[in-house]
């Protein structure tokens, strides 16, 4: 988007950001850029003077952007012709000009808080409704702030804490709310009458299944990569949510598949492939077999830090959102270049393809308590199990998989992966997880045909020559 913008000198400030084409209402203008950086990082960096106080942009609850070159070169305006939706997309708001300048209104993108009595920036925009001071949203006045928001002009994190954070301690109180986000970012791949249900991990997203289900849905396979509770959102979203809500999107997801195939297999991707064994173990007659990559019951991989076993003593949940899980190097990923492809996705801003970059502890101790209740019932797990871990997987030991070994009843086969980190689903040895997990499925889905003596269709016909052939 920088081809369509040229900085130059502002009479509002040293410099703004000016078009250099004409933008139409709603048409996106630029995606802010620069670092993403936790609250910790930002308030040290403002302290040590090495960033001003009103530059960095937030996106989410604990993460702010500190703002490229061009991104700050945006000036603030009482009367603007742009806003900033979802994260960090600025859009016109109005039809802008070739050679205008292009503003926002600074005070839409900050939270309300308690000291907005006490800090505002003064405002030099010159418009005629100037109001003299930058402060938080809250000190938007109510007809401006109302319009702001009935045409997505507002943050996601934003319109969170107005609309459903209980923290809003401002005597603001917005009008009705708006439709705030939360669109399905599943993946659902039509096939035949053996269907596949992939779960993604803890702050993952179903794109991180994606190569595979699309392997599978190649086989004939009907492939669905549900969104689970609380994902592809805000930090807020991900603190808030419940164990329960996973297994509640994954039951959801496991009767939409059964009504339309006959055979389903269940599998998923560290926390994912906890919850599969936990539905497979409440739903035995829905579920014909179970696919664990990288199951993840215990966190004690290579790379997990010493102190962060002593979140284990942590026991309630308002203690465990004190604490942050940040998605440290090397992110799950042995290959470098794939590495860096996930990191920049990850610092994208947007948590619908490679999930947040911090986990809330909220979100982990809800881990804990799901696998507490899966331990239990795994004596229940009497279907065909295939489990993929890598040798050096760096989140969880192969431990993980000796348990559940020695506490299934149905038939175990172990795949050991040499090559890959945690996230198998994507890293260098996605191909051999493929044709394994392929097989598996083609075994299962030959087995039924042969067991209910009907015609098997496209993709079972496919997995019964595979099957054949192994």
């Amino acid at each position: 988007m920088t081809a369509n913008l040229k900085i130059d000198s502002s009479p509002i400030s040293a410099q703004g950001a000016f078009a250099s084409r004409a933008f139409e209402p709603g048409e996106t203008i630029h995606w802010m850029d620069g670092q993403f950086l936790p609250t910790w990082r930002i308030v040290a960096k403002i302290a040590t003077l090495q960033v001003n106080f009103d530059d960095p942009l937030q996106v989410d609850d604990r993460t702010y952007l500190q703002l490229d070159e061009v991104s700050n070169r945006f000036n603030h305006s009482c009367a603007p012709n742009a806003a900033v939706r979802g994260a960090r997309e600025l859009f016109a708001i109005a039809p802008i000009a070739a050679g205008e300048e292009i503003t926002f209104d600074y005070s839409l993108t900050v939270q309300p808080m308690l000291r907005a009595r006490y800090w505002a920036m003064r405002c030099n925009c010159g418009a005629a409704s100037c109001r003299g001071h930058i402060g938080d949203i809250s000190t938007v006045p109510a007809g401006v702030r109302q319009a702001a928001i009935d045409r997505g002009g507002v943050q996601d994190h934003i319109l969170h804490r107005l609309y459903r954070s209980p923290w809003n301690w401002t005597k603001f109180k917005p009008g009705p709310p708006p439709t705030l986000p939360g669109r399905d970012h599943s993946i659902f791949l039509k096939g035949g009458r053996t269907g596949v249900l992939l779960l993604h991990g803890l702050g993952g997203t179903p794109i991180e299944m994606g190569e595979v289900g699309a392997s599978l849905a190649a086989r004939g396979y009907t492939v669905l990569c549900p969104q689970l509770a609380g994902h592809c959102g805000t930090y807020a979203d991900l603190k808030a949510v419940r164990w329960q809500d996973w297994a509640a999107s994954a039951e959801a997801a496991l009767r939409r598949l059964k009504a339309t195939c006959d055979t389903v297999i269940i599998g998923g991707l560290s926390t994912g492939a906890v919850l599969s064994l936990n539905i497979a173990a409440r739903f035995p007659n829905l579920v014909q077999g179970v696919a664990l990559l990288a199951p993840t019951l215990w966190i004690n991989g290579w790379a997990v830090p010493y102190h962060a076993y002593l979140f284990n003593i942590v026991l309630q949940k308002p203690i465990a959102n004190m604490f942050d899980f940040p998605d440290l190097p090397p992110h799950g990923i042995k290959d470098e270049a794939i590495r860096r492809r996930v990191k920049a996705a990850m610092d994208s801003g947007d948590s619908s393809i490679a999930g947040v970059p911090v986990t809330p502890g909220g979100a982990v101790i809800e881990h804990r308590w799901m696998v507490k209740a899966t331990l239990a019932d795994l004596k229940w797990i009497k279907q065909p199990v295939l489990m993929v871990h890598p040798r050096e997987d760096e989140i969880a030991d192969l431990n993980n998989i000796a348990h559940i070994i020695r506490n299934v009843r149905g038939p175990v086969e172990t795949i050991t992966l040499h090559d890959s980190y945690h996230i198998v689903t994507v890293d260098r040895q996605r191909d051999e997880l493929k044709h394994r997990l392929g097989a598996f499925v083609a075994r299962l889905a030959a087995r039924h045909t042969a067991e209910s003596g009907g015609v098997a269709d496209f993709g079972e016909a496919f997995a019964a020559k595979i099957a054949a052939q192994q």
